[in-house]
């Protein structure tokens, strides 16, 4: 296994630098992830444990509101562009529509049912956390 570097119980790590990555966001665009699949793991299956395993928003996380006045201004300016809002606005009808087709697959239906039937999954507690992050530390790699 390659070393990694764990932050579980740096609560002074994001006066470095904080990076918000979020694997999921809606269970619609969760449909489109599984259609498109991994960018760097194509043989990692996306499915509903995927979704449990990552779906806690146990917290929120309000620092991004500080920046909304010049977030707002500068998607405003953007949008103001030669062709952006029109590239924009066909970007969400391809979105949609992409959503539409997929969701006409019984095994497709069937997942996004079982999504919405999930709800929101439970953060391990800290203890838990350590404790697996301990036993991955020392995986023996498969032959």
């Amino acid at each position: 296994m390659p070393n990694r570097m764990s932050l579980i119980g740096m609560a002074d790590g994001t006066r470095l630098v904080e990076c918000n990555h979020y694997s999921l966001r809606s269970a619609q665009s969760f449909l489109m992830k599984q259609m498109r699949g991994l960018p760097n793991r194509s043989s990692k299956p996306i499915d509903l444990a995927y979704w449990v395993q990552r779906n806690f928003n146990t917290e929120h996380n309000p620092s991004i509101e500080r920046s909304a006045e010049a977030r707002i201004a500068e998607m405003d300016r953007l949008l103001q562009l030669e062709d952006v809002a029109q590239a924009h606005q066909a970007g969400v009808v391809h979105h949609q529509t992409r959503i539409a087709q997929i969701l006409a697959h019984p095994e497709s239906y069937e997942l996004y049912c079982n999504i919405l039937l999930a709800a929101e999954g439970r953060a391990l507690l800290d203890n838990q956390a350590r404790e697996l992050f301990q036993i991955y530390q020392h995986l023996q790699p498969v032959e």
